[in-house]
């Protein structure tokens, strides 16, 4: 993906209905599934910008992995309680 495409990803995956419905049905089946379960461990694997990955943080202790660099350079910028990013390279 364009470098810019991450840019405008990461603007609005805080309001656009797509990313804030999909985080919305995701965080509810955790939540049922999960029975109140707090001081997880989680991986978020794909966390791209890191939208999800911070409000995961709700479980525990989130770590964002990404394939893209420039994505990840967002996902640093809006850690808000995540312990750690992580890249890799295939490069």
């Amino acid at each position: 993906m364009e470098r810019e495409q991450y840019a405008i990803m990461a603007r609005r995956e805080e309001r656009h209905w797509w990313y804030t419905g999909m985080r919305r049905v995701a965080l509810a089946v955790l939540d049922s599934v999960l029975d109140g379960q707090r001081g997880l461990r989680i991986l978020d694997a794909g966390c791209g910008t890191g939208g999800t990955t911070i409000d995961l943080a709700h479980f525990g202790q989130v770590f964002g992995v990404d394939l893209a660099w420039e994505a990840l350079a967002w996902r640093a910028g809006r850690s808000n309680g995540c312990r750690s990013a992580m890249q890799r390279s295939t490069r």
